[in-house]
């Protein structure tokens, strides 16, 4: 089957039940975290080496605190300072960052990090340190 260009209600309902993206927070609408895949398990997961990584930019950046969410190949990560990066799900390879500009003097008040996107439809969505939501598509 033919993956589908934009995330339906439907696919966000079943998100738990799909193994080939990660289309919300916690894998399903439950946040349940789990998988059916078989492929990794507790014989197994001892052996796991990393195939690549990415860096979010140097020490200044702060944390890294938000779950990934995959369609289509593309993993969509959030990171601190309102920034979002779109990723090569199986190489890593930077597709595009997007940096949203923050007003001068902003004060956050509970650290920089961000906690993540939403797919919905053709858009990537997430929020930002100054209160605003940001939709890409």
């Amino acid at each position: 089957m033919a993956a589908q260009a934009v995330v339906t209600d439907q696919m966000i309902e079943n998100d738990a039940k799909s193994t080939g993206d990660v289309l919300s927070w916690g894998l399903g609408t439950q946040g349940q975290r789990y998988s059916p895949l078989k492929t990794v398990n507790t014989s197994n997961v001892n052996k796991l080496l990393p195939v690549w990584s990415f860096s979010f930019g140097g020490e200044k950046q702060r944390g890294q605190e938000s779950q990934p969410v995959i369609h289509n190949g593309k993993m969509f990560v959030t990171a601190s300072y309102s920034r979002i990066f779109a990723l090569d799900a199986k190489t890593g390879a930077k597709l595009w960052k997007y940096e949203h500009r923050l007003p001068d003097g902003i004060m956050p008040c509970c650290d920089v990090i961000n906690r993540g996107a939403a797919l919905y439809g053709n858009l990537v969505i997430f929020a930002t340190l100054d209160a605003q939501l940001v939709a890409l598509n």
